[in-house]
């Protein structure tokens, strides 16, 4: 009798079989490689007879069990005459299978890297049991048996790898167009018209912008958003902000008030965007209301934000890491997040850099440019291998600094960023703008879907409440639409 243990490989067995219940891209490919003698993959026999459960149920349905895999307990735990480990493991696990707990797995779950845990998780169990055998033989004297069923072990593979045949496969379809189309981030209003889906898992984008133009305020929100919308983000501070203030920004955000009245001019006022309108040259007209706040924030009313927010979106959802400036690489990264993985479970869905310049070298002897192109490269793999979605910002050259539109030619040090992002987007701003806090969105580089490089979101919003997109307006071709962000 084989109960699994709550170690690492207990992690990812509960992980995977998770994914079984909620993922029909998961299913199919463990469904593939499931034994036929009922054995199962997992080194754990509850495990392996909820596996079962699932498997069967896609052979049936073409599709994961969901909610339907307590069905299967209870008619299982109707036939048994009395409990054993193995009942008590099954209950176990299946009492944390609340409906709430299922819908919010299925939308978050990462199904290419719980596939990619899953070839690992049983391949080993497939190692230590071909050993096992092979022992028992070499103590028989059978010394044969024992060398044919160590060579005959092979990698349980069910990643892509493996070719497909895509043309007859309905799971790889069926999978492929609902996660093409169904983004990790959400904006409201004209901003959601902008991004459309682009903001998915497997997307990198990148902001542009010169020095001190608000590129780590809209980092920070699209993180803030993610994590109001139930999805894991790990938020890495490269060195341009302390972890200080990077705690200060969030209880801005999550308070909706400034931190400390000292800061603002004068005597705690500061402006925000009511209401934003599209002028007739083009433009847009944003209407401020003056705030004020009379006192500092204290650590017990941010911890009270905090709690609040916690409260209501979900908990261990945002994770920080603060490093000095290059400190850490793409490598280092992919360590912390396998430790997050390995200890705790926990796969983000997002992840956001600020910023890409401040990253180590992955290759420390190459060429400055082939420095920072293997960096960009490694930020893709890590959106494709993680299954998720990767935000990042970086500096434009000396000519982005009195163009009206961001473009193509103000890419500074290696314009090979452009080919590895799936979006780049300009961060544009004249003084009037900066006065008002309006920022201009425009797509320099956009690899899905048609994009006109000078259709701008007009955005309105509020640095003092660490809030950049409060109000928006786009005008692809001219013609406006209006959103409340």
């Amino acid at each position: 009798m084989q109960i699994t243990d709550f170690k690492k490989e207990g992690h990812d067995g509960r992980l995977v079989i998770t994914g079984m219940i909620v993922s029909s891209q998961v299913l199919g490919a463990v469904a593939q490689k499931w034994p036929a003698d009922g054995d199962g993959l997992f080194d754990s026999d509850y495990l392996d007879r909820i596996g079962g459960w699932c498997v069967r149920h896609y052979g049936k349905f073409n599709k994961a069990p969901g909610k339907n895999i307590l069905s299967y307990h209870r008619r299982w735990a109707a036939s048994r005459s009395r409990p054993t480990d193995e009942d008590r493991a099954v209950q176990e696990f299946l009492a944390g299978l609340s409906d709430e707990y299922l819908k919010r797995e299925a939308k978050t779950v990462q199904a290419d890297y719980i596939v990619q845990v899953a070839t690992d998780l049983f391949t080993g169990v497939a190692v230590r049991r071909a050993a096992e055998k092979a022992k028992d033989y070499a103590a028989a004297g059978k010394l044969d048996k024992a060398v044919q069923t160590l060579a005959s072990v092979g990698k349980v593979d069910m990643t892509d790898e493996a070719m497909q045949s895509v043309l007859e496969e309905a799971t790889v379809v069926q999978t492929s167009f609902e996660e093409s189309s169904e983004p990790v981030v959400v904006y409201p209003g004209a901003a959601g018209t902008f991004f459309g889906n682009r903001l998915k898992r497997r997307a990198f984008v990148a902001f542009e912008g010169p020095e001190k133009r608000g590129k780590s305020f809209f980092l920070l929100d699209v993180a803030w958003r993610a994590m109001q919308q139930g999805r894991k983000v790990a938020y890495f501070e490269l060195g341009d902000m302390p972890r200080e203030d990077v705690v200060m920004r969030l209880a801005s955000r999550a308070a909706n008030r400034p931190v400390d009245p000292a800061d603002l001019m004068p005597n705690g006022v500061y402006e925000y965007p009511i209401s934003m309108t599209p002028t007739s040259d083009g433009k847009c007209d944003v209407v401020l209301q003056e705030r004020k706040v009379e006192t500092k924030m204290t650590w017990e009313g941010a911890w009270a934000s905090f709690q609040k927010t916690t409260s209501k979106y979900g908990t261990d959802l945002f994770k920080l890491s603060c490093h000095p400036a290059r400190n850490i690489s793409v490598p280092g990264v992919i360590q912390k997040l396998e430790r997050q993985r390995d200890q705790f479970s926990w796969i983000p869905d997002v992840c956001v850099f600020d910023y890409a310049d401040l990253f180590a070298p992955v290759n420390g002897t190459a060429d400055t440019r082939d420095q920072i192109n293997a960096t960009w490269i490694a930020l893709r793999g890590l959106a494709m291998s993680w299954n998720c979605l990767v935000v990042t910002a970086t500096q434009a050259n000396r000519g982005s600094y009195n163009t009206e539109i961001i473009d193509m030619e103000h890419t500074a040090d290696d314009k090979r960023k452009l080919g590895h992002t799936t979006l780049f987007v300009g961060l544009n701003q004249d003084d009037q703008e900066k006065k008002q806090g309006i920022y201009r969105l425009n797509k320099i580089v956009s690899r899905h879907g048609q994009y006109g490089k000078r259709d701008c979101l007009y955005v309105a919003g509020c640095l003092a409440v660490a809030n950049p997109c409060i109000r928006s307006v786009f005008n692809p071709g001219g013609s406006f639409q209006k959103g409340e962000l």
